[in-house]
């Protein structure tokens, strides 16, 4: 995965953290290699679950990320997030844009919901195995590095 940015809705806007994010590691070239960035929405530990926003705020929080990001990369984050944080914070709506890829943190035996607008995920991480991650990629070794490589895919 490229960079990996852990998401302070509560703490300023969208923008200013995908600008932070994008000029501090989390930049994405077309080099066959690196992975668009990874927008890590996870509930906030020390207060409410939601940063205290509403679910609308939340999604244009989201949204305002990913476009800031597009801007300064030329393509959006992947989102990594848990079917259940969603639910509860960005509720029954949308927030990716077209195309922005999914990694869905879900320790099933299989990825059961997804949030609304994807059919499915470009990664599942299913399983914290010997204190490691394990994700799963859908797709074949060339569609992976297409999504290293074109800002469209």
């Amino acid at each position: 995965m490229g960079g990996y940015h852990y998401a302070r809705p509560g703490s300023s806007d969208g923008a200013t953290q995908a600008r932070f994010f994008a000029g501090n590691g989390g930049g994405w070239t077309p080099d066959g290699r690196t992975l668009p960035g990874a927008l890590d929405l996870e509930e906030n530990t020390s207060g409410d679950p939601c940063y205290d926003l509403t679910p609308a705020q939340l999604r244009a929080w989201v949204q305002d990320f990913s476009d800031a990001y597009a801007d300064v990369t030329g393509r959006f984050p992947v989102v990594y997030v848990k079917a259940d944080t969603w639910a509860e914070c960005l509720g029954d709506q949308p927030a990716a844009r077209p195309g922005q890829h999914l990694w869905l943190y879900d320790h099933g035996a299989a990825p059961e919901a997804l949030p609304p607008g994807w059919d499915r995920p470009a990664f599942w991480q299913r399983a914290i195995e010997d204190g490691l991650d394990r994700n799963v990629f859908y797709g074949t070794e060339a569609d992976l590095a297409r999504l290293a490589d074109d800002p469209h895919s």
